[in-house]
Formats: structure tokens, C-alpha cells, sequence
């Protein structure tokens, strides 16, 4: 088995993913930016649901990587979107 489709790794970057949501959760603002137009960001959602939505999909997506073994690829793109919404969460 490839280590990228090992249980564990998928297992640490949901963990990790989580870990980083709570530390961000203490400094960034209320509201986070999820869509920008020119530059500018135009659409906002609540601080909780920015950051706990993709690490709740990883979670989901673990349960069924054991029935469906490339379902596992949608966790490391959900943490590629995880990382920019904790970017856009600081720096915004």
C-alpha cells in the first residue's frame, strides 16, 4: 500500500487540519473571506464554519475511504482548501 493511501498518514492531516482550525480560530476575525472579485473579497462566511467545514468533510471522508479507497484523494484536496481558507482567515 502506497503511504499517501495509509490509513494513518489520511488519519494525522485530518488531525492536523483540526489542530490548525482551533489555533486560527483564536486569532482571526469574526468573519472570513471565501470568494474575492478583483482583488477584493466580496463574500464572507461565519469564523466557525470556515474553518470546521473542510476538516468535518476529511472526517466523512475517512469513513468512507474504507469502503472506497480513492475516496481518499478528496481528503488531501480538501486540506489544499483548508490551507487557503486559514490563509485568507489571517491575513483578511
Amino acid at each position: 500500500m502506497k503511504l499517501y493511501l495509509h490509513p494513518k498518514m489520511l488519519l494525522s492531516v485530518t488531525v492536523l487540519a483540526i489542530l490548525a482550525s482551533c489555533i486560527v480560530s483564536f486569532y482571526c476575525s469574526p468573519n472570513i473571506p471565501i470568494h474575492f472579485s478583483g482583488g477584493q473579497a466580496d463574500q464572507f462566511v461565519n469564523k466557525y464554519i470556515g474553518l470546521f467545514l473542510m476538516p468535518a468533510i476529511m472526517i466523512i471522508t475517512l469513513f468512507i475511504q474504507r469502503i472506497y479507497i480513492q475516496a481518499a484523494w478528496l481528503i488531501y484536496f480538501s486540506a489544499c482548501l483548508h490551507l487557503f481558507l486559514l490563509y485568507a482567515a489571517l491575513v483578511y
